[in-house]
């Protein structure tokens, strides 16, 4: 049987972790084959607390690292070193995932010949936030030269074999919440995996409910830009891949005729624009100060004594 690391990283969110961990409990259930890998980076509030409480009540492996250095990217790229799954589960500490989830996903891997990325769907768990950073189509979809890879799958239900993470290596600690550039660390990850010639699918069969919490446009507009830079940021990395510098082609002239980039809300299609030239000249000035030439490694980034990971329970088991 197929072993699964389900990892979450999280930063001062005990009260929306606890809601999570209970729902992951409930869709893990009985399996053996499950250890769940929660990395803190850097919580001051009680995260260590609820975490062990509810690891001393499930019956499967719980990881715990603590990690000072800011940045999802490095949190993740931890957690990969941490955990000892064939299958890692990437999901939110403001998510709940469905009770069928892991019977829903090991479906899909089941009859797999070469190794798979693949997204579920993600819909609100609260209907009073904002529309966004959800995923609610509910036809399956394989990723082609036409996709931009921002959104085709969202990093709050991503599963990538480890065999692909060990070709295409770890995520760019420069992308994501509390790196210099606050976005696209997924975007990133996701055209690095179908640029390898990896498959990225959308199977929204296994499903998480997103409690974001937005709930004014003005929030909306804050997080849009932080992915408009995100992607600039993006362009500027893959300069030579014209097959990807056609999607900001493509958004110039959403932004000449005014076609809205988001349906459903009150964003500006000029605005995606800016935000990718933004983007451009914030890569530019980390190249300039030669900031993370390369992804470094978990040894690399955490200082000695900084990080401290710690087993909770069985073992993890293949059958």
């Amino acid at each position: 049987m197929t072993t699964i690391s389900l990892i979450v990283c999280t930063l001062n969110r005990a009260t929306s972790l606890d809601g999570a961990l209970r729902h992951f409990a409930l869709a893990i259930g009985t399996r053996r084959n499950i250890e769940v890998v929660v990395i803190d980076n850097g919580s001051a509030d009680n995260t260590k607390d609820v975490l062990v409480q509810w690891a001393g009540s499930v019956s499967f492996p719980v990881k715990y690292a603590y990690v000072g250095t800011k940045g999802l990217s490095v949190a993740r790229n931890v957690a990969i070193s941490a955990s000892s799954g064939d299958l890692l589960v990437f999901t939110d500490d403001d998510c709940h995932m469905d009770r069928d989830f892991f019977t829903c996903m090991e479906r899909h891997y089941e009859g797999d010949t070469v190794p798979v990325m693949r997204g579920g769907r993600v819909e609100l768990g609260d209907p009073s936030d904002m529309p966004f950073t959800i995923k609610t189509d509910i036809v399956p979809e394989q990723m082609n030269d036409v996709h931009f890879p921002g959104g085709f799958v969202i990093g709050a239900n991503m599963v990538i074999p480890r065999a692909i993470i060990e070709d295409v290596g770890l995520f760019d600690e420069r992308f994501g919440a509390g790196a210099y550039l606050k976005a696209a660390e997924d975007t990133d990850y996701i055209h690095r995996v179908y640029r390898k010639g990896y498959k990225v699918e959308y199977q929204p069969d296994f499903l998480v409910h997103h409690f974001h919490g937005r709930k004014t446009l003005d929030e909306i507009k804050k997080l849009h830009e932080q992915y408009n830079i995100g992607n600039g940021a993006l362009y500027a990395k893959h300069c030579t891949d014209l097959k990807l510098l056609r999607h900001f082609y493509w958004d110039c002239r959403k932004a000449v005729k005014g076609v809205a980039p988001h349906e459903g809300i009150d964003l500006s299609s000029r605005a995606v624009v800016v935000g990718n030239i933004k983007g451009v000249f914030k890569y530019a000035y980390l190249s300039v100060r030669a900031y993370g030439r390369r992804i470094r490694t978990v040894m690399r980034h955490a200082p000695a004594g900084e990080e401290v990971v710690l087993q909770f329970g069985p073992q993890l088991h293949a059958a």
